[in-house]
C-alpha cells in the first residue's frame, strides 16, 4: 500500500517536467534495466490536467513509464476542424482583446481573429507531423491536438510589431458554436 501511495504522489509531481519534453518520448520514472521488454500493465489518465491523457505503463523489467496519448496530425486534421474557431487559453494576446484562430480547411488556411478583424490568410502545410505556415509577418505552428485543444506557436504582426519577435507558445480551446 505504501508503494502505491508513493508512486501516485510521485506521478502527480511530474507535471512541470512532463510539459517541457517531447510528448512522444517516454520518460522513465523508476529506473530498471530496459523498458523495451514488454508491458506488465498500463493505465490511461490525465496526470497534469492539461487535457491530454497520458499512458502510464509498467514494463516487464519494472520500469514505470509515461507517454502522452495524442492523435497524429495528418491531412484529416484540417477536415475535422473546418470552419471551427479556437480561443487562446491564458495567453498574452487575450489581454483586453477578443482573439482566436479560425480554420478554413477547403483552402488549408488559418486566420487570426483580433477584435473583429481577420488577419490575412495563412496557408498551412504539413511537415513531419507539424502544421505550419507564414503570411507577411504572421506565423502559426501546430504540434499537438486533441478533440478540444490545440497547442503550438503563434505570431501576429498586429500585436508583435517587431520583425524580430519570435513566435509565442499557445494553447487553444475549441470555441463553441
Amino acid at each position: 500500500m505504501k508503494n502505491i501511495i508513493f508512486v501516485t504522489l510521485f506521478l502527480f509531481s511530474l507535471s512541470s517536467h512532463a510539459s517541457s519534453r517531447n510528448p512522444l518520448e517516454p520518460i522513465t520514472i523508476v529506473k530498471g534495466s530496459s523498458s523495451y521488454y514488454g508491458v506488465k500493465s498500463f493505465e490511461l489518465g490525465d496526470l497534469d490536467n492539461d487535457g491530454v491523457k497520458e499512458i502510464i505503463y509498467l514494463s516487464n523489467q519494472n520500469d514505470l513509464n509515461i507517454v502522452e496519448y495524442q492523435k497524429p496530425i495528418d491531412s484529416s486534421f484540417l477536415e475535422r476542424v473546418h470552419n471551427t474557431s479556437w480561443i487562446l487559453k491564458d495567453h498574452e494576446y487575450n489581454n483586453n482583446n477578443i482573439y482566436y484562430i479560425t480554420f478554413n480547411s477547403y483552402e488549408n488556411r488559418v486566420y487570426l481573429f483580433l477584435n473583429g478583424q481577420f488577419s490575412s490568410p495563412i496557408s498551412l502545410s504539413l511537415k513531419n507531423g507539424i502544421l505550419q505556415g507564414t503570411s507577411e509577418n504572421n506565423s502559426v505552428m501546430i504540434y499537438r491536438i486533441t478533440d478540444h485543444m490545440i497547442w503550438g506557436e503563434i505570431k501576429d504582426s498586429r500585436l508583435d510589431t517587431s520583425h524580430r519577435m519570435k513566435p509565442r507558445k499557445f494553447q487553444a480551446i475549441r470555441k463553441s458554436s
